[in-house]
Protein backbone atom coordinates (compact mmCIF):
# COMPACT_ATOMS: atom_id res chain seq x y z
CA UNK A 1 0.00 0.00 0.00
CA UNK A 2 3.01 2.34 0.65
CA UNK A 3 4.17 2.00 -3.09
CA UNK A 4 0.41 3.17 -4.11
CA UNK A 5 -0.77 7.05 -4.79
CA UNK A 6 -1.67 8.63 -1.44
CA UNK A 7 -5.08 9.09 -3.02
CA UNK A 8 -5.74 5.69 -4.01
CA UNK A 9 -5.70 4.41 -0.37
CA UNK A 10 -8.35 5.60 2.55
CA UNK A 11 -8.01 4.15 5.76
CA UNK A 12 -10.31 4.04 8.67
CA UNK A 13 -9.46 2.52 12.56
CA UNK A 14 -11.73 1.41 14.69
CA UNK A 15 -11.36 2.25 18.72
CA UNK A 16 -12.95 0.78 21.13
CA UNK A 17 -13.80 3.22 23.05
CA UNK A 18 -15.33 5.84 20.55
CA UNK A 19 -19.00 5.66 18.69
CA UNK A 20 -18.84 3.63 15.66
CA UNK A 21 -18.94 5.87 12.45
CA UNK A 22 -17.36 2.68 10.31
CA UNK A 23 -20.69 2.90 8.31
CA UNK A 24 -20.85 6.66 7.93
CA UNK A 25 -17.00 6.47 6.86
CA UNK A 26 -17.99 3.93 4.49
CA UNK A 27 -20.54 5.51 2.82
CA UNK A 28 -19.12 9.01 2.57
CA UNK A 29 -15.97 7.02 0.40
CA UNK A 30 -18.62 5.84 -1.72
CA UNK A 31 -20.18 9.63 -2.33
CA UNK A 32 -16.03 10.50 -2.89
CA UNK A 33 -16.20 8.04 -6.20
CA UNK A 34 -19.87 8.11 -6.92
CA UNK A 35 -21.72 10.95 -6.06
CA UNK A 36 -25.41 9.52 -6.82
CA UNK A 37 -24.15 6.36 -5.49
CA UNK A 38 -23.38 8.20 -1.62
CA UNK A 39 -26.53 10.69 -2.16
CA UNK A 40 -28.93 7.25 -2.43
CA UNK A 41 -27.03 5.26 0.39
CA UNK A 42 -27.52 8.72 2.47
CA UNK A 43 -31.21 9.25 1.45
CA UNK A 44 -31.40 5.51 3.17
CA UNK A 45 -30.87 6.58 6.68
CA UNK A 46 -29.44 3.88 9.04
CA UNK A 47 -28.92 0.77 7.78
CA UNK A 48 -31.16 -2.15 8.97
CA UNK A 49 -32.63 -4.95 8.21
CA UNK A 50 -36.01 -2.54 6.66
CA UNK A 51 -33.41 -0.81 4.21
CA UNK A 52 -30.52 -3.26 3.72
CA UNK A 53 -31.83 -5.18 0.54
CA UNK A 54 -31.90 -1.47 -0.84
CA UNK A 55 -28.36 -0.56 0.11
CA UNK A 56 -27.18 -3.74 -1.18
CA UNK A 57 -28.48 -3.35 -4.93
CA UNK A 58 -26.74 0.40 -4.66
CA UNK A 59 -23.53 -1.08 -4.09
CA UNK A 60 -24.09 -4.14 -6.56
CA UNK A 61 -24.65 -1.41 -9.31
CA UNK A 62 -21.76 0.72 -8.58
CA UNK A 63 -18.97 0.46 -10.93
CA UNK A 64 -15.65 2.11 -10.22
CA UNK A 65 -12.95 2.77 -12.90
CA UNK A 66 -10.32 3.87 -11.25
CA UNK A 67 -8.25 1.94 -8.33
CA UNK A 68 -8.79 2.38 -5.04
CA UNK A 69 -8.99 0.29 -1.42
CA UNK A 70 -10.84 1.22 1.42
CA UNK A 71 -9.36 -0.38 4.59
CA UNK A 72 -11.01 -1.10 7.39
CA UNK A 73 -8.59 -1.76 10.64
CA UNK A 74 -9.71 -3.27 14.04
CA UNK A 75 -12.59 -4.49 12.00
CA UNK A 76 -13.76 -7.39 14.94
CA UNK A 77 -14.87 -3.80 16.89
CA UNK A 78 -17.29 -2.80 14.61
CA UNK A 79 -18.66 -5.95 12.39
CA UNK A 80 -21.66 -6.47 14.69
CA UNK A 81 -22.75 -3.11 13.23
CA UNK A 82 -22.40 -4.40 9.68
CA UNK A 83 -25.45 -6.29 8.26
CA UNK A 84 -24.57 -9.41 6.19
CA UNK A 85 -26.42 -8.81 3.03
CA UNK A 86 -24.54 -5.70 2.85
CA UNK A 87 -20.71 -7.13 3.26
CA UNK A 88 -22.43 -10.62 0.67
CA UNK A 89 -23.15 -7.13 -2.09
CA UNK A 90 -19.70 -6.07 -1.42
CA UNK A 91 -17.88 -9.52 -1.46
CA UNK A 92 -20.53 -10.18 -4.43
CA UNK A 93 -19.44 -6.99 -6.65
CA UNK A 94 -18.25 -7.37 -10.34
CA UNK A 95 -14.18 -6.47 -10.21
CA UNK A 96 -13.25 -3.61 -11.21
CA UNK A 97 -11.31 -0.58 -9.29
CA UNK A 98 -12.55 -0.46 -5.53
CA UNK A 99 -11.23 -3.09 -3.59
CA UNK A 100 -12.43 -3.44 0.08
CA UNK A 101 -10.02 -4.50 2.30
CA UNK A 102 -11.24 -5.87 5.98
CA UNK A 103 -8.67 -6.29 8.85
CA UNK A 104 -9.63 -8.44 11.50
CA UNK A 105 -8.66 -10.60 14.38
CA UNK A 106 -12.21 -12.77 14.00
CA UNK A 107 -14.96 -12.35 11.74
CA UNK A 108 -17.67 -14.66 13.99
CA UNK A 109 -21.08 -14.68 12.12
CA UNK A 110 -19.51 -12.91 9.00
CA UNK A 111 -17.55 -15.47 8.29
CA UNK A 112 -19.68 -16.97 5.90
CA UNK A 113 -20.11 -13.60 3.81
CA UNK A 114 -16.53 -13.97 2.66
CA UNK A 115 -16.53 -18.09 2.33
CA UNK A 116 -19.69 -18.25 -0.02
CA UNK A 117 -17.79 -16.05 -2.39
CA UNK A 118 -15.50 -16.45 -4.57
CA UNK A 119 -14.98 -12.72 -5.02
CA UNK A 120 -12.93 -12.58 -1.74
CA UNK A 121 -9.70 -13.01 -0.88
CA UNK A 122 -8.61 -14.39 2.18
CA UNK A 123 -5.40 -14.61 4.16
CA UNK A 124 -5.23 -15.71 7.77
CA UNK A 125 -2.96 -15.52 10.21
CA UNK A 126 -1.30 -18.71 9.23
CA UNK A 127 -0.55 -17.31 5.76
CA UNK A 128 1.76 -14.53 7.06
CA UNK A 129 4.26 -16.49 8.49
CA UNK A 130 7.67 -16.16 6.68
CA UNK A 131 9.51 -19.49 5.92
CA UNK A 132 13.53 -19.24 6.05
CA UNK A 133 14.10 -17.78 2.55
CA UNK A 134 11.62 -14.96 3.64
CA UNK A 135 13.25 -14.41 6.63
CA UNK A 136 16.97 -14.33 5.08
CA UNK A 137 15.46 -11.61 2.26
CA UNK A 138 14.29 -9.49 5.03
CA UNK A 139 17.68 -9.60 7.01
CA UNK A 140 19.02 -8.51 3.78
CA UNK A 141 16.77 -5.53 3.44
CA UNK A 142 18.36 -4.87 6.80
CA UNK A 143 21.74 -4.80 5.76
CA UNK A 144 22.06 -8.53 7.88
CA UNK A 145 23.90 -11.58 6.53
CA UNK A 146 22.57 -14.46 8.72
CA UNK A 147 24.54 -17.22 8.69
CA UNK A 148 22.83 -20.74 8.15
CA UNK A 149 23.21 -21.10 12.50
CA UNK A 150 21.83 -17.77 12.63
CA UNK A 151 18.76 -18.22 10.28
CA UNK A 152 17.60 -21.67 12.03
CA UNK A 153 17.77 -19.49 15.43
CA UNK A 154 15.70 -17.07 13.99
CA UNK A 155 12.94 -19.52 12.67
CA UNK A 156 13.22 -21.50 15.72
CA UNK A 157 12.46 -18.43 17.93
CA UNK A 158 9.97 -17.15 16.31
CA UNK A 159 8.62 -19.68 14.08
CA UNK A 160 7.79 -17.39 11.11
CA UNK A 161 5.60 -14.53 12.89
CA UNK A 162 6.43 -11.09 11.36
CA UNK A 163 6.44 -9.48 14.40
CA UNK A 164 8.36 -11.57 16.00
CA UNK A 165 10.92 -11.94 13.49
CA UNK A 166 11.07 -7.90 13.15
CA UNK A 167 12.21 -7.73 16.72
CA UNK A 168 14.64 -10.65 16.56
CA UNK A 169 16.43 -8.87 13.60
CA UNK A 170 15.90 -5.59 15.41
CA UNK A 171 18.10 -6.82 17.93
CA UNK A 172 20.64 -8.77 15.97
CA UNK A 173 21.49 -5.37 14.12
CA UNK A 174 22.85 -4.15 17.06
CA UNK A 175 23.69 -7.29 19.13
CA UNK A 176 25.35 -9.31 15.83
CA UNK A 177 26.72 -11.70 18.61
CA UNK A 178 23.82 -12.31 20.95
CA UNK A 179 21.06 -15.01 19.85
CA UNK A 180 19.09 -15.54 22.51
CA UNK A 181 16.08 -18.68 22.96
CA UNK A 182 12.74 -17.12 23.55
CA UNK A 183 9.58 -18.82 22.47
CA UNK A 184 7.12 -15.46 23.24
CA UNK A 185 6.61 -11.68 21.69
CA UNK A 186 6.33 -10.89 25.31
CA UNK A 187 9.86 -12.53 25.85
CA UNK A 188 11.47 -10.68 23.08
CA UNK A 189 9.31 -7.38 23.61
CA UNK A 190 11.24 -7.19 27.43
CA UNK A 191 14.93 -8.25 25.99
CA UNK A 192 15.14 -6.34 23.03
CA UNK A 193 13.36 -3.43 24.44
CA UNK A 194 11.90 -3.13 27.50
CA UNK A 195 14.84 -3.61 29.65
CA UNK A 196 17.16 -1.53 27.03
CA UNK A 197 14.67 2.26 27.90
CA UNK A 198 15.51 3.84 31.26
CA UNK A 199 12.79 3.65 34.36
CA UNK A 200 11.66 6.83 33.28
CA UNK A 201 10.59 6.12 29.83
CA UNK A 202 9.57 2.97 31.25
CA UNK A 203 7.23 4.59 33.61
CA UNK A 204 6.15 7.54 31.09
CA UNK A 205 5.25 4.46 28.56
CA UNK A 206 2.80 2.42 31.10
CA UNK A 207 0.96 6.09 31.71
CA UNK A 208 -1.01 4.95 28.29
CA UNK A 209 -1.40 1.30 28.37
CA UNK A 210 -5.02 1.10 28.97
CA UNK A 211 -5.24 3.48 25.49
CA UNK A 212 -5.74 1.45 22.19
CA UNK A 213 -6.10 4.79 20.55
CA UNK A 214 -2.97 7.70 22.22
CA UNK A 215 -4.11 11.24 20.76
CA UNK A 216 -1.59 13.87 20.34
CA UNK A 217 -3.98 16.68 22.61
CA UNK A 218 -4.23 13.80 25.42
CA UNK A 219 -0.23 13.65 25.76
CA UNK A 220 -0.23 16.94 28.67
CA UNK A 221 -2.68 15.31 30.61
CA UNK A 222 -1.18 11.56 30.58
CA UNK A 223 2.52 13.17 31.00
CA UNK A 224 2.55 17.03 31.53
CA UNK A 225 5.53 18.71 30.74
CA UNK A 226 6.76 15.74 29.34
CA UNK A 227 4.84 16.00 25.82
CA UNK A 228 7.18 16.11 23.76
CA UNK A 229 9.41 13.07 25.65
CA UNK A 230 6.34 10.73 25.23
CA UNK A 231 5.68 12.11 21.93
CA UNK A 232 9.16 10.57 20.68
CA UNK A 233 8.91 7.72 22.82
CA UNK A 234 5.88 6.40 20.95
CA UNK A 235 7.40 7.05 17.77
CA UNK A 236 10.08 4.49 18.45
CA UNK A 237 7.81 1.81 20.42
CA UNK A 238 7.89 -1.06 18.71
CA UNK A 239 4.62 -2.61 17.71
CA UNK A 240 3.25 0.82 17.50
CA UNK A 241 1.28 2.63 14.43
CA UNK A 242 1.28 5.72 13.58
CA UNK A 243 -1.38 8.07 12.00
CA UNK A 244 0.72 10.49 10.61
CA UNK A 245 -2.24 12.48 9.44
CA UNK A 246 -4.00 12.94 12.87
CA UNK A 247 -1.07 12.42 15.22
CA UNK A 248 -2.42 9.42 16.76
CA UNK A 249 -0.95 6.27 18.03
CA UNK A 250 -2.31 2.89 17.53
CA UNK A 251 -0.23 0.02 20.03
CA UNK A 252 -1.00 -3.56 18.82
CA UNK A 253 -2.85 -5.82 21.03
CA UNK A 254 0.34 -7.79 21.58
CA UNK A 255 2.24 -4.72 22.92
CA UNK A 256 -1.02 -3.48 24.98
CA UNK A 257 -1.18 -6.93 27.08
CA UNK A 258 2.44 -6.46 27.37
CA UNK A 259 2.68 -3.08 28.85
CA UNK A 260 -0.64 -4.20 30.84
CA UNK A 261 1.46 -7.55 32.31
CA UNK A 262 4.47 -4.51 33.04
CA UNK A 263 1.78 -2.18 35.28
CA UNK A 264 1.17 -5.17 36.99
CA UNK A 265 4.87 -5.42 38.20
CA UNK A 266 4.75 -1.49 39.61
CA UNK A 267 4.33 -0.31 42.62
CA UNK A 268 0.40 -0.04 43.80
CA UNK A 269 0.71 3.83 44.17
CA UNK A 270 1.58 3.94 40.39
CA UNK A 271 -0.90 1.87 39.22
CA UNK A 272 -3.57 3.74 41.29
CA UNK A 273 -2.20 7.10 39.67
CA UNK A 274 -2.41 5.41 35.90
CA UNK A 275 -5.62 4.44 36.09
CA UNK A 276 -6.99 7.86 37.84
CA UNK A 277 -5.59 9.68 35.34
CA UNK A 278 -6.88 7.54 32.70
CA UNK A 279 -10.38 7.45 34.06
CA UNK A 280 -10.41 11.42 34.04
CA UNK A 281 -9.35 11.50 30.49
CA UNK A 282 -12.08 9.09 29.34
CA UNK A 283 -14.35 10.68 31.54
CA UNK A 284 -13.64 14.60 30.23
CA UNK A 285 -13.70 13.20 26.67
CA UNK A 286 -17.22 11.94 26.98
CA UNK A 287 -15.94 8.04 27.49
CA UNK A 288 -17.78 7.56 30.53
CA UNK A 289 -18.01 3.36 29.78
CA UNK A 290 -14.19 3.44 29.81
CA UNK A 291 -13.77 5.98 32.61
CA UNK A 292 -15.73 3.62 34.68
CA UNK A 293 -13.54 0.85 34.16
CA UNK A 294 -10.92 2.42 34.51
CA UNK A 295 -12.05 4.08 38.17
CA UNK A 296 -13.06 0.29 38.33
CA UNK A 297 -9.87 -0.79 38.61
CA UNK A 298 -8.54 1.79 40.91
CA UNK A 299 -11.23 1.36 43.44
CA UNK A 300 -10.36 -2.68 43.36
CA UNK A 301 -6.83 -1.64 44.02
CA UNK A 302 -7.89 0.93 46.70
CA UNK A 303 -10.12 -1.97 48.73
CA UNK A 304 -7.10 -4.45 48.52
CA UNK A 305 -4.33 -2.12 49.72
CA UNK A 306 -3.19 -3.10 53.29
CA UNK A 307 -4.26 0.63 54.74
CA UNK A 308 -8.06 -0.11 54.10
Amino acid sequence: MRSLPADQVRWFTAVSFQQDISMDWFIRQIGCLDATAGDALRELGYINRSNVSDAADILSRLSISEPCYLILDNFQLVGDNWPMPLLQAIADRPRDGLHVVLISQNFKKLRAAFESSSGVTRLNSRDFLLGKKDILCYAQQLGLSLSRQQLDTVHRNTEGWAVAVALYLRNLKDNPDKLPEFHDVDGLLYEFFWRKISCEDQKMLLRVTVFDCIREEQLSELAPGQETALKNLLVRTPLMHQDLRTGASYPHELLRHFLLDMLGTMLPEFRYQVYEVSGEVYRRTGYNKKAVECFSGRAMMSSCSPAN
